[in-house]
């Protein structure tokens, strides 16, 4: 009987010539083993094949990994992709541009997944199993980090640098700026009116300083001033106002500061002067909003009615920042 077989799946092959009988349990084997090897053998991770062919594919029906044999000394197994599967490594060597180590370990610091430069042997970015992300120069040694520190906190230890905008959207830090984009004036009017500009949505037990820098004058002759007020949903609002005081003519004058501290919804008033030349004003404030959300907003009149108008000017503007 021939005893020569083939490189790959070890088949035995009639010896030419010979005149050799058809063995038909031998013939029976090789059906079997082609029967096996086309397509992926299938095996669990502890019952791989002990001497498999080189380009051998197996697929582990406890793990869902699949993998090609790459060395039959060892034997070596390399993983390939495989939907449903764990991904457990990819690439190698000095010209690997990217690794993976998706195993079910979670240890901090042990990487996950990793890519450097073609040409490099050390990684330029990687992040590790438990989320953090990091970036090293051509040491290899992280410098640089991005990860989450807390429920909803995505934190860096390093420097960030933003080249464009950066913008809080909501929460603690949300900035807002708005500025009067047309002149609104009030003529021959006592009452507090809404300023149709400066006003900033205000959340719900929220706490912010707010910042309004304001250009008024009146039309004519006459000494009407102007009378502000804020007003808001509910909480506690105290504020600082630096101005020409009232009565002041011209554009200069005694200049006033006076604090307030109020808890009414329809805010505090302060009296200021505007004269026929343009005065300018400064506010700064804290406000502490109760648990309705809403809005907190300029609103403006005469301190003392006078046929003449009272005009906010384009450009005034109020600033508010959320800060708890």
């Amino acid at each position: 009987m021939s005893t020569t077989s083939t490189t790959r799946l070890g088949l035995v092959k009639p010896t030419p010539g010979t005149g050799e009988a058809v063995n038909r349990t031998v013939m029976n084997s090789d059906y079997d083993i082609i029967d096996a090897a086309i397509g992926a053998t299938i095996c669990t991770s502890g019952t791989r094949p002990t001497v498999p062919f080189h380009g051998q594919l197996i697929r582990e029906t406890d793990t869902g990994r699949m993998y090609i044999c790459t060395n039959t000394i060892g034997p070596v197994w390399s993983q390939i992709v495989l939907s449903g599967g764990s991904f457990l490594q990819a690439g190698g060597g000095s010209t690997a541009t990217f690794r993976a180590n998706l195993s079910s370990g979670t240890a901090t610091g042990n990487r996950a997944w990793a890519f450097r430069g073609v040409s490099e042997t050390t990684d330029r970015f990687w992040f590790d199993y438990d989320g953090m992300h990091q970036w090293a120069g051509t040491s290899g040694a992280g410098d640089t980090n991005l990860y989450r520190s807390a429920a909803n906190v995505l934190k860096t230890d390093d420097e960030l640098h933003v080249g464009a905008g950066l913008s809080v959207l909501s929460g603690v830090g949300h900035e807002q700026y708005v500025e009067k984009t047309s002149d609104q004036s009030r003529f021959s009017n006592t009452a507090l009116t809404n300023d149709t500009h400066l006003f900033v949505s205000v959340a719900a037990s929220a706490t912010y300083v707010f910042e309004l820098y304001l250009m008024t004058n009146n039309s004519g002759a006459g000494d009407p001033d102007i009378k502000l007020g804020l007003t808001f949903p509910s909480g506690t609002i105290s504020w600082t106002s630096f101005g020409l005081d009232v009565g002041s003519a011209g554009s200069t004058g005694s200049l006033s500061v006076n604090t307030w501290q109020e808890t009414s919804t329809s805010g505090a008033t302060i009296n200021r002067a505007s004269t026929t030349t343009m005065a300018s004003m400064l506010i700064k404030g804290r406000f502490s909003n109760g648990v309705t959300a809403g809005t907190l907003r300029l609103q403006f009149a005469q301190v003392t009615s006078v046929a003449i108008n009272t005009t906010l000017f384009t450009g005034s503007y109020m600033l508010a920042k959320r800060v708890a």
